[in-house]
């Protein structure tokens, strides 16, 4: 386990498991209102989504690096089987609708992955 993106949190009533995610991608900039609008406060369905598979602390942030825009994301999954709760997430049609959305508004990358994981080096808790 890497010690700064992942560790156990004990309770009496439960074992735990944290993990820290950090992602990334680039977003088209002539869609940067509708990405903004798709993330905006309103969107409660996928809120309730990500807490009932146990992703805590869920923010995401816009960047323009010179004429390009960015957004990174991160959030900690506090869940028993971050596998399995990923997997049934993303059967979700909510989930699937909002994906797909999300998608239309992302510059397509060359590894074909949606999102880029990022290394987390540092953590100060």
């Amino acid at each position: 386990m890497d010690s700064y993106n992942t560790k156990l949190i004990s309770d009496p009533s439960n074992i735990q498991l944290l993990k820290r995610l950090g992602m990334m991608n680039e977003v088209k900039p002539e869609c940067l209102n509708a990405y903004r609008m798709l993330h905006a406060e309103e969107n409660q369905g996928i809120r309730e989504l990500l807490l009932k598979y146990h992703l805590r602390n869920y923010s995401m942030f816009l960047k323009q690096i010179e004429n390009r825009w960015f957004v990174f994301t991160y959030c900690e999954y506090a869940g028993r089987d971050f596998v399995s709760d990923m997997k049934s997430l993303n059967m979700d049609v909510r989930y699937q609708e909002w994906q797909n959305a999300s998608k239309k508004l992302h510059v397509s990358s060359s590894n074909n992955h949606e999102w880029n994981d990022m290394e987390q080096i540092f953590f100060n808790p």
